[in-house]
């Protein structure tokens, strides 16, 4: 699913493991209580995705685009936030244990 274009997807409650999503367009998704384990999201363009909830235990969103995001409650478990820009992203809630950042 490398470079796929999910734009305005409805994942919520889905359970995704081990995916590669580079430079995918999850732009406007709805993702809410999705629970992502060890996925690749590198340089994915999540601008406006409700991730509320969700769950990225070990993902890498190294260069992602985060703009607009609903990050409520959202849990980051060993998460690599290499080259992240969190600037103006609600993480209200949100559960930060053990992150990576290079």
């Amino acid at each position: 699913m490398r470079g796929a274009n999910l734009s305005g997807a409805g994942l919520s409650q889905s359970v995704v493991g081990r995916c590669d999503l580079h430079g995918a367009n999850l732009s406007g998704a709805d993702w809410k209580d999705v629970h992502l384990s060890t996925c690749v999201l590198t340089g994915a363009n999540l601008a406006g995705t409700n991730l509320r909830s969700a769950d990225l235990e070990g993902c890498n969103l190294k260069g992602a685009n985060l703009e607009g995001c609903d990050l409520h409650g959202l849990k980051l478990h060993g998460l690599d936030l290499g080259d992240l820009d969190l600037r103006g992203v609600d993480l209200n809630e949100a559960k930060l244990r053990m992150l990576a950042r290079r």
